[in-house]
């Protein structure tokens, strides 16, 4: 196949006196220089190097027999004897560079396997030689290693350019060739799959191919499974030339997406990676260095996927210590998702728990469920309930889903598994319990006061302040309340937790709301509100009782569109938190029933209280949620009896009426209800007439005695 794309990236590279095309075998690199040579019309030397000889006396002596040889220096060159690094440097050196300067027109070197020579005098050599080359002349190095310092130091001139192995690596149209001669024809997307994992390594298509014609690898997302000729090529080609500590490093190392000195130390057990890992990326090209500074690389990703298949099936126990101990480092350094990611491969669930509960209140506190689901998704069920942790943080992560089934399903699963096997937490596993709240809101009081007194230092205290100020509300304890949820915000606003700080902030509103202290609970609801438009917090189902109060504030506000679609929303939102939060249930439907009512839609209110009615048992037994009830059934029949007493409004008469208390213009309702302005003064006017109102003011008043609007 010709690799016209590097064709050309050579040829812009003519001008510059040194190349160093530097990857791994099996990237094409000789082919490629071979197709350039043929193609440049230059005088070639071309030298291999070969195992046997990798000597750079020899090679000085090639490099002017073949000037020589192809014309471009006149007379033979007869090197003297270099017995030492003295005779060296003084007598041979100077030949080599008088006769490389002494050329009669430009010519091309290529160096190939140019990595089987090190050591001082062949950077010596190739120094001489970069330095001594004539306008238009070039050396070009074709090895697996990195170029010698003496050529590497030119690159920041732009005497040296580099062709490494991310320019080498097949692209898709090169990709699909080859996988064309092999008889194969495959979708884009899948070649693009399939060069990504094999990091365009061209040596990998045609190993691979057995595999890709019996069609065990032909669509994107699939794992790349090694064949055998692949694996023998990488055993026999990368780790047999390596020593048995690099090879180590390797293979314990390939469980990690990005590798680092104090990872790799921690999965090797053995320190002074950092270094070695140096030395490979310079000898290799297989380990990448990410990062300027070389602190961080990464595996080429067909080597990291073959040496994690040995590991793993060689030495099961050393695979699952790997993942283990590369955890501990990520969790040491905060990278939570690394952390769980090496858990779940040692399917180490007992430390997976561990983490998952540790950090699971916050991400919940923050909105961030997602993140949760994730760490979890994918573990099957049983091994979820056989741990309490998980079976705790799935039970969380389904209440804020909204799927209710799930949730109290894990939640008895984490109730049995730590009875069985923590005991010690099953006091974590009564929040949940609490957040049920099946065992009366007294118990929920009980409950959260435990785990306050317990001291426990986790973030899920933050919950056991809100569920205990909630019921102490409930009971009628309101200073207590008030005090516990205060102490509950500072906390969660700590830990940058913003949903549950918006959770006590709509709870501390509620109590403003029972004192009559109407300004204090509107700015606590509208804090909460801030809170939530900036998370986006108001798609998950426990959010309800936030978006309750918040419908409840914009109607005291007049702010009828708002309080209507809030209102709409908070509803969905308590239907689906069902059986979580059964007080909620109550004092939900009849807060809600209360916006109905100011919104003129007495059906929905009545229709809402019923549902608050049945709800209503040994689990809400509260003196506040019993006096809610009693209010807005009073509320309700005064609204009965003003319908049949006297003249009953129209819907678009208590449309309209809603926003009398806003004073905003007629003109302005108009706007707001998108009919006319002589539509919204008819309407107004025949609503003063049936209240027996002569003003706004009075209109307002009377209708608030009837219940059509909230209390003031």
């Amino acid at each position: 196949m010709l690799r016209t794309r590097l064709l050309d990236l050579l040829d812009a590279h003519r001008d510059v006196p040194v190349v160093s095309v530097e990857a791994p075998g099996g990237f094409g690199k000789t082919t490629v220089l071979g197709q350039w040579a043929e193609r440049d019309a230059r005088p070639l030397v071309w030298i291999t190097v070969r195992p046997k000889a990798p000597d750079a006396t020899w090679l000085a002596g090639e490099l002017v027999d073949g000037l020589c040889r192809v014309g471009v220096i006149d007379e033979p060159v007869t090197l003297p004897p270099a017995l030492d690094p003295v005779s060296w440097h003084l007598g041979l050196l100077p030949v080599v560079e008088q006769a490389v300067a002494s050329a009669s027109r430009p010519f091309l070197v290529v160096v190939d396997e140019a990595g089987a020579l090190q050591g001082p005098l062949w950077d010596g050599l190739a120094g001489s030689i970069a330095t001594s080359l004539p306008t238009g002349c070039q050396l070009v190095l074709a090895a697996r290693s990195q170029a010698p310092p003496s050529l590497r130091r030119l690159r920041s001139s732009g005497e040296l350019a580099v062709v490494g192995p991310e320019l080498l690596a097949l692209d898709a149209v090169e990709g699909d060739q080859i996988l064309r001669s092999l008889g194969l024809r495959l979708d884009q997307a899948v070649v693009l799959d399939l060069l990504e994992q094999t990091g365009g390594w061209p040596i990998a298509l045609p190993l691979l191919a057995s595999a890709l014609q019996a069609g065990r690898w032909a669509r994107t997302g699939a794992r790349l499974a090694t064949t055998q000729a692949l694996a023998d090529y990488l055993r026999i080609e990368v780790l047999e030339p390596l020593g048995a500590d690099d090879a180590r490093l390797l293979l314990r190392s390939s469980v990690l997406t990005e590798m680092d000195g104090p990872t790799c130390d921690a999965v090797t057990g053995s320190p002074g990676s950092l270094a070695r890992l140096r030395q490979l990326a310079a000898a290799t090209h297989l380990v990448a260095p990410l990062d300027v500074n070389a602190e961080r690389f990464r595996l080429h990703p067909l080597l990291a996927a073959f040496l994690a298949e040995e590991l793993r099936a060689a030495d099961p126990g050393g695979w699952r210590g790997a993942h283990r101990a590369a955890a501990r480092v990520a969790e040491r350094a905060g990278d939570l998702d690394a952390a769980v990611f090496h858990l779940r491969a040692a399917a180490d669930d007992a430390a997976l728990g561990e983490v998952v509960w540790e950090n699971g209140g916050v991400l919940l506190g923050r909105a961030e469920a997602a993140v949760l689901h994730r760490w979890l998704e994918g573990i099957d069920d049983a091994r979820l309930e056989r741990v309490p942790r998980l079976a705790l943080a799935a039970a969380w992560v389904a209440s804020h889903k909204g799927d209710m089934v799930r949730m109290e399903r894990m939640r008895l699963a984490a109730h049995a598994s730590a009875a069985a096997r923590d005991p010690d937490f099953l006091l974590e596993v009564s929040l949940l319990d609490a957040t049920v709240g099946a065992a009366g809101i007294e118990a929920i009081a009980q409950v959260a006061g435990r785990f306050l007194d317990s001291r426990r230092g986790t973030v899920w205290v933050t919950i056991a302040h809100l569920l205990q100020g909630i019921a102490l509300g409930l009971l009628g304890d309101q200073h207590g309340a008030c005090e516990t949820i205060e102490q509950g915000r500072v906390l969660c606003e700590a830990l940058e937790m913003p949903l549950m700080t918006a959770h006590c902030l709509a709870a501390t509103a509620d109590l403003a709301l029972l004192a009559g202290d109407r300004a204090r609970a509107v700015e606590a609801i509208m804090r909460a509100r801030a809170l939530m438009d900036r998370g986006r917090f108001d798609v998950a189902a426990t959010s309800a009782p936030i978006s309750t109060t918040l419908a409840y504030a914009y109607l005291l506000e007049g702010r009828v569109t708002q309080a209507r679609a809030e209102a709409a929303r908070a509803l969905r939102l308590t239907a689906l938190m069902r059986p979580v939060a059964p007080w909620h249930a109550v004092q939900g439907r009849l807060t809600l029933a209360s916006v109905s009512l100011g919104l003129g839609d007495v059906a929905r209110a009545q229709g809402l209280v019923a549902e608050a009615e049945r709800l209503v048992g040994p689990a809400t037994r509260s003196p506040v949620l019993d006096d809610m009830l009693r209010q807005v059934r009073e509320r309700l029949s005064a609204a009965g009896s003003q319908r049949a007493h006297g003249a009953t409004l129209t819907t678009a008469e208590v449309r309209v009426l809603q926003y009398l208390p806003t004073h905003l213009s007629f003109p302005e309702i108009a706007s707001e209800l998108y009919v006319s302005r002589h539509t919204v003064k008819t309407q107004a006017l025949s609503a003063y007439r049936k209240l027996g109102a002569h003003t706004r003011s009075e209109a307002i008043e009377k209708a608030r005695e009837r219940g059509l609007l909230p209390p003031r």
